[in-house]
């Protein structure tokens, strides 16, 4: 028996955690991920900026988590709301 529920956890919430146990804000991830723009940084944060290769590399530059990893949160995600999940 497998439990499928009815929400899914935007690849955010993963990174807010991350920026927390390092003690870091939007600027100091943005900087470590050399995301010109903060805006991308916030995006991710509130899953309102997809996570594609180049930006799954960002990311696996500034945190050390693979960009496999981040894409494969991207597309669980995506496919959650597909299917009328609820965002959390």
């Amino acid at each position: 028996m497998t439990f499928d529920h009815d929400w899914c956890v935007a690849p955010g919430e993963t990174l807010q955690e991350w920026m927390v146990e390092h003690d870091m804000g939007v600027p100091e991830i943005a900087l470590a991920c050399r995301c010109t723009r903060m805006e991308t940084i916030l995006g991710v944060l509130d899953g309102s900026m997809p996570i594609s290769p180049p930006l799954a590399g960002a990311l696996q530059a500034g945190t050390g988590i693979s960009a496999k990893f981040w894409l494969r949160l991207e597309e669980r995600y995506r496919l959650g709301l597909a299917r009328g999940k609820t965002a959390i």
